[in-house]
């Protein structure tokens, strides 16, 4: 980040957290962890419960600040799911849209008292 940071800002910054750099800190609730972007590497700070895909070698997205001290202290931290993922209720929307147009389709059809192709 080369101090290229906004100073005091709440922002975000993403990458894949550095393999072996998840250390739990002796309060037991601080968790500390790299995060690089393969340019550049970021230390990050969270105190919150951290995500069920959360792991080495994942993507992750924090939203939080830089302290004076050069870490990232975030107040969220989020899991990226793989680009391929989608929600099942966004999955579904596809699949209901289409049938519930096929149904309206074929109900206009007859009503207006043609055949449904």
């Amino acid at each position: 980040m080369a101090n290229e940071h906004p100073t005091g800002a709440v922002f975000r910054i993403g990458g894949l957290v550095v393999e072996d750099s998840l250390k739990r800190q002796e309060d037991g609730l601080t968790v500390r962890f790299d995060v690089t972007d393969n340019a550049a590497v970021v230390s990050v700070s969270d105190t919150g419960i951290l995500p069920d895909l959360f792991g080495k070698g994942q993507g992750a997205v924090a939203k939080g600040r830089i302290g004076e001290d050069g870490i990232f202290y975030a107040d969220e931290v989020l899991a990226k799911h793989d680009d391929s993922y989608m929600p099942p209720e966004v999955a579904d929307t596809p699949k209901t849209a289409h049938v519930e147009g096929a149904t309206e389709s074929a109900a206009q059809t007859q009503e207006a008292g043609g055949v449904a192709q």
